[in-house]
C-alpha cells in the first residue's frame, strides 16, 4: 500500500523511491534504488515523518536497495537514537552486503535495531511486541 511516494536523484544519476505503508500498525518505508549521499535526506525526511512524536517502531524494507553509504547508515543510526528504549527500527531484506555494513558499523549489535529477511519474520516480531505491551 503506497500512502505517498518520494522520488529523487542521487548522486551518479541513481534515483530513489520510498513508497510508504504499514504492517501490523508499524510503517514500512519501502526503498527502490541506491541510498546515497544525495538521496539519503529524502529517507531521512522519510524516517522522521513516520516516527514522528510517538514513533516506537518503524521498518525499511531493503529488498530493492543495492547501495547504501554512509548516509544512509547515518539515517538509520538516527532513527534507532530516536526508538532507543521505545521501540526499534527493523531493515526488512537487506542484501549480503548491506547485512555486513550494518554489522561493520555496529548497528546489528544494538537492541533497538533488528534485521528480518522477510515481512513475515517482521510481523511476527511485531505481533510479540504487542502481545507483550
Amino acid at each position: 500500500v503506497t500512502a505517498r511516494g518520494g522520488k529523487v536523484e542521487g548522486e551518479g544519476g541513481s534515483s530513489l523511491d520510498i513508497p510508504e505503508g504499514a504492517l501490523v500498525g508499524a510503517t514500512v518505508l519501502k526503498v527502490t534504488g541506491d541510498v546515497d549521499h544525495g538521496s539519503a535526506l529524502t529517507l531521512e525526511e522519510y524516517v522522521q515523518a513516520s516516527l514522528g512524536a510517538n514513533g516506537s517502531h518503524l521498518l525499511v524494507d531493503l529488498a530493492e536497495c543495492p547501495y547504501m553509504d554512509s548516509g544512509g547508515v547515518s539515517v538509520l543510526l538516527y532513527a534507532v537514537r530516536e526508538v532507543r528504549g521505545k521501540g526499534w527500527i527493523g531493515v526488512i531484506a537487506p542484501s549480503g552486503n548491506l547485512l555486513r555494513l550494518f554489522e561493520i558499523t555496529g548497528l546489528t549489535g544494538d537492541p533497538s535495531f533488528r534485521a528480518f529477511a522477510n515481512s513475515d519474520e517482521a510481523t511476527a516480531a511485531l505481533e510479540r511486541d504487542t502481545t507483550d505491551a
